[in-house]
């Protein structure tokens, strides 16, 4: 931890007691912890969308400034096979702010076969 911590340039200070014997410590970052040290490589933020507008449009104004792109899968079926309207597709200029980052696929998925558990 104190490695990962050190190399990204943060500090790690070890925690007492319990939390001591488990290892756990507490990462701080007297730089700015948003900007932090430059980097190589880029950093993405996946999230499997289904209608969370909300969420997604707070995830995505909170990380803007610390994410390359933001990966956004849809499906065409929820999670037990029901057919679904493309809600983020619907809604995607809401989001126009971080254009210019998104990545998004809108995954088509077949019906579900009866008895099959999805």
């Amino acid at each position: 931890m104190q490695e990962r911590c050190h190399a990204h340039g943060w500090t790690y200070t070890p925690q007492g007691g319990a939390l001591a014997a488990a290892g756990a410590g507490v990462v701080d970052n007297d730089s700015d912890a948003m900007t932090g040290p430059a980097r190589e490589g880029k950093v993405y933020d996946a999230v499997i969308f289904s209608v969370e507008l909300d969420m997604l449009e707070i995830r995505m104004r909170e990380l803007y400034d610390v994410v390359d792109h933001f990966v956004i899968l849809e499906s065409s079926r929820t999670f037990t096979g029901i057919p679904k309207p493309a809600v983020f597709q619907e809604n995607r200029e809401r989001y126009s702010f971080a254009e210019d980052k998104i990545i998004y696929k809108l995954v088509p998925l077949r019906e579900l076969v009866p008895g099959e558990a999805p």
